[in-house]
């Protein structure tokens, strides 16, 4: 059996953050299709730590000072934290893409090139849905 709960916004529309399904034991099973609690301030939070930490003006100079081991270095310690964020609010599928577009887009605010901003949200998304040992 499927259960839509469904939310009115003021315009007259409708939406359905949360699908509750019943599996073939009889357990009840809910899906939360939307997670708006802080993405946002998350993604940019992780671009202000990434700005921090490798500047702009680094990542996009044609011979980058700093070698590609540090970088990952760098990355990968800046989405650690996504990994526990990822964790304790059980995002899913559409969360994990608000967080992607939000971190993306705050990068090229900041001034990073395309070929950084798509290395970072690869880093993002392996992050998420990695699950710590």
């Amino acid at each position: 059996m499927v259960y839509f709960l469904t939310v009115r916004f003021h315009d007259g529309s409708y939406v359905s953050p949360l699908i509750e399904l019943h599996n073939n034991l009889g357990e009840r099973v809910i899906f939360r299709l939307f997670f708006t609690g802080g993405i946002q301030e998350f993604a940019r939070s992780l671009a202000e730590d990434i700005a921090r930490r490798y500047p702009a003006a680094i990542a996009n100079s044609p011979e980058p000072p700093v070698s590609q081991r540090r970088r990952s270095e760098i990355l990968g310690d800046v989405f650690s934290q996504a990994t526990l964020f990822s964790l304790k609010n059980k995002l899913g599928i559409l969360a994990r893409i608000r967080m992607e577009s939000a971190l993306k887009w705050r990068l090229k605010e900041m001034g990073y090139d395309e070929n950084f901003i798509a290395l970072a949200t690869e880093y993002l998304l392996a992050s998420i849905a990695r699950k710590p040992k």
